[in-house]
């Protein structure tokens, strides 16, 4: 199997591709899980040095945690809200808009990864011509 890992280019290009750069917190985080959805990805499987990024999702409780399960796009959601949030107020677009943010860079992660797998397949396919 392939080993790859996230570089600070493809989470930059993610973050561009998904438009939210100012919102999706852009640094890779790989200390201790702090948030609930960075502990749900070490309970689903992750490890705790798992490179991720966090976001609120431009929502008051709303937690989400991108990162890769091994090859594969990844992103835990937790939400915790009260009777009077204004994130579920009559009329409020706050879910639809988390619903988006992480569908873009749900999209920008895959597009990422499958042009890092392409090239590594370029550069294992010319290393082999030049034996």
């Amino acid at each position: 199997m392939m080993h790859l890992k996230i570089t600070d280019e493809i989470r930059e290009r993610c973050l561009r591709e998904a438009a939210h750069e100012a919102h999706i917190n852009d640094r890779i985080v790989t200390s201790t899980p702090q948030t609930l959805a960075e502990r749900g990805m070490t309970m689903l499987g992750s490890t705790r040095a798992t490179p991720r990024i966090r976001s609120y999702l431009y929502c008051d409780a709303v937690d989400a945690c991108f990162y890769y399960a091994g090859a594969v796009p990844s992103v835990v959601v937790t939400a915790r809200w009260t009777a009077d949030s204004p994130d579920i107020a009559e009329g409020s677009k706050k879910p639809q808009i988390a619903c988006e943010v992480v569908r873009r860079m749900m999209t920008a992660m895959d597009k990422a990864m499958k042009a890092e797998k392409d090239r590594q397949w370029a550069a294992y396919m010319e290393e082999q011509k030049l034996k």
